[in-house]
């Protein structure tokens, strides 16, 4: 689109469940461990200030599963 532009960044991953990508966003929450997950509740709070879309999702590529982090403005 000629007014907007998206940002994605894509790994490969196992599939989470809907309940499972509603956390990755809440402070504190992490899966690499203790005393982390702050940083994708700041992007979320940038991406509002600015009123962008902020997408985190399961995406199939070549029939393997990937956890997609996009950001639209």
């Amino acid at each position: 689109n000629d007014d907007s532009f998206k940002i994605e960044i894509a790994n490969i991953s196992r599939v989470y469940s809907n309940n499972e990508l509603e956390k990755f966003c809440s402070y504190g929450y992490s899966t690499k461990g203790k005393i982390r997950g702050v940083g994708l509740t700041r992007v979320k709070q940038i991406v509002k200030k600015y009123n962008a879309e902020f997408l985190i999702k399961n995406k199939i590529i070549n029939s393997e599963n990937f956890l997609s982090f996009s950001i639209q403005f």
